[in-house]
Order: C-alpha cells, then sequence, then structure tokens
C-alpha cells in the first residue's frame, strides 16, 4: 500500500476496519525497566500487505504518537510489525523493534492501545490489568491465534500470559513472542499462513502451514483432496505433501480429531495451459551470488498482440520469475519458488514486448535453474518461457533454462 494519493497517509479509505489488529503487549516487563523494554506487536490479518507508516497510535488519555517512516513499515499478511518504547536490543531486552516509539507508554494496570489511520480506528484494545484480562509481570500478553479479529481481541479471555517456556524466553530472560505466531491460550486450531501458498496441478510440493494448536494433527486438506507426509513441526508449524487438483483457489483445513480450522482459499493451485502467445526468458543465461546477497536483474519478456504493443505496464498480464532444482521443468516438477517480476519502463529495444526484471537472494547454496512465466487470467494458468523462447505450440524446454550458482 502506498500514497496513491499523495496527502501523507498511506493508504487510507482503501485499508478495512480490522485488517490490522494488536496481538502481543509486554505492559510490564522485569528483567528491564517499563521505560526500557515496554512493546506492543501488531499482525496484518487482510489479505494485502499494509505499510504503517503515517499511522496514529494512542490512548483515551494523552499518550500518543504518529508513525513516521517514509520508507515504510510493511506487513505482508499472517506476518507482524513490533513497536517499543526503546528499539535498542541491548536497552530492552534482546527485542528486535520495528519502530520507536515516543510520547506513550503501557499502563500496568488498565490502558488501551488504538491503531488509527485517517480518523479511522483500525483497531482496539482496553485491557484491565485483571481480572477480566491477564496481568503479568515479565512476560506479555499473547492474543490466542484462534482469535486473530479485531473483535475477538476485545474479550480479556482471548488473551493468556505468554508461556515461561524456553521457545519463548527473550535474552533478557523474560518472556514474549514478538514477531512470531502467539502460543495458543485455548489449545483450539488456528491456521494463519501457508507457505508457498500455490504450487503446480500435479501436487507434490512441500508446504508449511502456520497457526497455533498443532500438537497432534490427523489430517489436511486442500480442497477435497489429502496432503500427505504430515509432520508437526512445532505447536505452530506444521509440513505435508499437496495433492493433485485442477487449476484454482482451495481451502486449506486442518483436523485434530477434536478441532478443526480452515483457512479459506489458503492454496492455489496453477496450470501450464496459458494461452498468451511468446514469451522468453531474455537475460542472463547464467548468473552467479553467494548465500544471502541479491543477484543481477534477471529479465523476461512476453509478447500478445493488441496488449504488450500499448504504452505502459501490459493490462491484466502476471510476471514472475522462479528459481527450481537444477534441470527440472517448471510445468511439472515440484520445488519451484516463484516471485512476481516488475515491469521494465527502460527497454528501448523491446519492440512489441513488454519486459519485466527481477532480483533475488537464495539461503542455501548448491546450482539452481531459473524461468519466466506469464499469465492473462488472473495467475490461474501460465505460459512458461525459457531463453529461446517459448509458446503454446513450443513450450518451456527443461535444458533451455538459466542457470543459478549461489555460493556460500
Amino acid at each position: 500500500m502506498d500514497d496513491n494519493n499523495c496527502n501523507g497517509l498511506v493508504d487510507e479509505g482503501l485499508i478495512p476496519v480490522g485488517a490490522t489488529i494488536v496481538t502481543e503487549i509486554m505492559q510490564n516487563p522485569s528483567a528491564v525497566g517499563d521505560s526500557a523494554g515496554e512493546y506492543f506487536e501488531v499482525t496484518n490479518v487482510w489479505t494485502d500487505p499494509i505499510n504503517l507508516d503515517s499511522w496514529v497510535v494512542y490512548d483515551k488519555g494523552s499518550d500518543s504518537f504518529n508513525v513516521n517512516k517514509p520508507e515504510g513499515i510493511v506487513i505482508a499478511p499472517g506476518q507482524s510489525a513490533v513497536f517499543c518504547i526503546n528499539a535498542d536490543p541491548s536497552v530492552n531486552g534482546g527485542v528486535q523493534c520495528d519502530y520507536d516509539f515516543d510520547n506513550f507508554a503501557l499502563a500496568n494496570a488498565d490502558d488501551e492501545i488504538l491503531l488509527s489511520l485517517d480518523g479511522t480506528v483500525i483497531d482496539e484494545v482496553d485491557y484491565d490489568g485483571g481480572p477480566d484480562f491477564p496481568d503479568p509481570a515479565g512476560s506479555s500478553m499473547n492474543l490466542d491465534p484462534a482469535k486473530y479479529d479485531h473483535l475477538e481481541n476485545d474479550t480479556g479471555a482471548n488473551w493468556c500470559t505468554t508461556p515461561s517456556d524456553a521457545s519463548n524466553e527473550l535474552p533478557s530472560g523474560d518472556h514474549g513472542t514478538p514477531r512470531r505466531l502467539n502460543p495458543s491460550c485455548s489449545g483450539d486450531l488456528a491456521i494463519l499462513d501457508v507457505q508457498p501458498d500455490s504450487g503446480i496441478v500435479q501436487g507434490g510440493e512441500t508446504i508449511s502451514i502456520y497457526g497455533a494448536g498443532f500438537t497432534s494433527i490427523a489430517s489436511v486438506s486442500i480442497g477435497s483432496g489429502s496432503c500427505t507426509d504430515i509432520t508437526v513441526v512445532s505447536d505452530s508449524e506444521l509440513t505435508c505433501t499437496s495433492p493433485a487438483n485442477s487449476a484454482g483457489d482451495y481451502d486449506v483445513t486442518v483436523d485434530d480429531g477434536t478441532y478443526t480450522d480452515t483457512l479459506t482459499n489458503g492454496y492455489r493451485y496453477v496450470d501450464s495451459a496459458g494461452t498468451l502467445t511468446w514469451c522468453n526468458l531474455q537475460y542472463p543465461d547464467s548468473a552467479t551470488t553467494t548465500v544471502g546477497v541479491l543477484t543481477p536483474l534477471i529479465f523476461g519478456q512476453v509478447y500478445e498482440p493488441g496488449i504488450t504493443e500499448q504504452a505502459g505496464p501490459p493490462a491484466g498480464i502476471n510476471a514472475q520469475m522462479g528459481i527450481g532444482p537444477a534441470g527440472t521443468n517448471p510445468e511439472s516438477t515440484p520445488g519451484w519458488t516463484w516471485m512476481d517480476a516488475t515491469w521494465n519502463p527502460s527497454c528501448a529495444s523491446c519492440g512489441n514486448n513488454d519486459e519485466f526484471m527481477l532480483q533475488v537472494s537464495v539461503d542455501t547454496a548448491g546450482v539452481y535453474s531459473y524461468a519466466y512465466r506469464f499469465a492473462d487470467d488472473g495467475g490461474y494458468h501460465y505460459l512458461y518461457c525459457d531463453l529461446d523462447g517459448s509458446s503454446p505450440s513450443d513450450p518451456v524446454e527443461a535444458d533451455k533454462l538459466g542457470t543459478l550458482t549461489v555460493n556460500p
């Protein structure tokens, strides 16, 4: 979300009430003073990324601050940002913060946190310091992941004290889960995110499901198909292998035999039956980088009569660059990772084509293949592209992809 109307606010009128909610509050740290260790966490429970720059945070007394971070505090769906009274981890007990606020404090008894954009309150939490809300010292209050909702976080019974487990221990010795999914308060299942959130129709993709209450899972399904190889990594993460399905968006359901939770349209299946006229992996044919370092720009081009000849980005065309196992066909091989590419406005030699570009970083050393793909139906049926150019009658070939070498 950007400041599309250039009024200094990002971006009022587009973000609905309840899109971002307060999910954790450390109002009474013990290992460090309140003036050093207080923080609160907000989580994006909407469908799109949200930029918190220009928001206002206040209570019902005199405390307030404007979020002023022109480079943005952008949180993706299911992800969180942490606001701290002191953003220095060497002072605040080891908390990694996204914003350092002034003129705002969290009372140990009752207080309020209101998140506002252009005068509209997006979320509000009024905690009472007991008896309804927890009243911890040295631990944060966390919202049950099964209750991640702007109305549910009004109820004190939906909050609990962060357990004093080693997994929740901060460097200071206090306990909290800033930027992490909260542990379950109720034991109820909750699904918050699926990564990757799309894969090939043939299935076989290893997916991670994030949420809470994943202690003993009986089944995981995507649409009417059942996942296999279910592995519970922790209370908040499980992995499984996707079944086959036709192209489309499907609900993801987790069942532990007692509780069930469903993430609506949580996973997308994509097919290779794209009908665009032509595309290619333009340049380079190989690249080398090191772990965690961005690659050079990688370019791909697409042509569709009546669309790509026009000025500006091609209307209705999705462009993605992907990285996958070396020497494999991205149309039918699991394990490819796809990222949205950016239209190149400076391609003087493109003619009737449109060009897209992207830099990526990889966390694991090795040799990979890379390719482009384009769709004109919202991202369900793609035309995959190699260095020689591809079309519906001349599909992508695994031996004509780019080669990426990632050194340690």
